[in-house]
């Protein structure tokens, strides 16, 4: 989910991809090597959050380790331990975060994926990136903090009367 009404505000920076084209590019081409690299809040859109892990967790962590791969278990949002290995300088390379939450800017994403088709001939994805939406919209990872106060998200609900064009603008001042 993320914050409110905001994949609607980007589109002027959205870029249509095949995630086939993009998996052979970046996952085989670009990457001939072949590898890759507790303080989750309570609640969250109003219901309680399991800390339990899935049962097929620790086999899929015990295969991963036979392939060779690296892994680590995000502590909370995916989307925000993701992001902070883009920005914190990691020895990880993400190329893009692949989520349906728009939240991932809030956390400093750069590049971020959104599924917009699953049709097997046709698997495409919307793509959104920090430097476009810096250059062409004019905000910044603090502006997209600011936004989420004032429109709501996850974690909080929006200022009354005041959505997500309306704090878009205002982080603009």
């Amino acid at each position: 989910m993320g914050i409110n009404g905001l994949w609607k505000e980007l589109e002027p920076v959205e870029q249509k991809v095949s995630l086939h084209n993009l998996a052979v590019g970046t996952g085989f081409i670009a990457n001939a090597t072949g590898r890759r690299g507790f303080h989750r809040p309570g609640v969250k859109r109003g219901k309680v959050i399991q800390g339990n892990d899935h049962w097929l967790t620790s086999s899929f962590k015990l295969m991963l380790d036979g392939f060779g791969f690296d892994w680590l278990v995000a502590p909370g949002e995916a989307e925000a331990t993701l992001s902070m290995m883009t920005t914190e300088g990691v020895p990880v390379r993400v190329d893009a975060i692949l989520t349906d939450d728009s939240d991932s800017f809030v956390f400093g994403a750069n590049v971020v994926l959104r599924i917009r088709s699953e049709d097997n001939e046709n698997f495409e994805a919307s793509r959104y990136s920090a430097f476009d939406i810096s250059t062409i919209l004019g905000l910044c990872r603090d502006d997209f903090v600011l936004i989420t106060l004032l429109a709501g998200g996850d974690y909080s609900d929006e200022l009354r009367n005041c959505g997500v064009t309306t704090a878009i603008g205002l982080a603009c001042v």
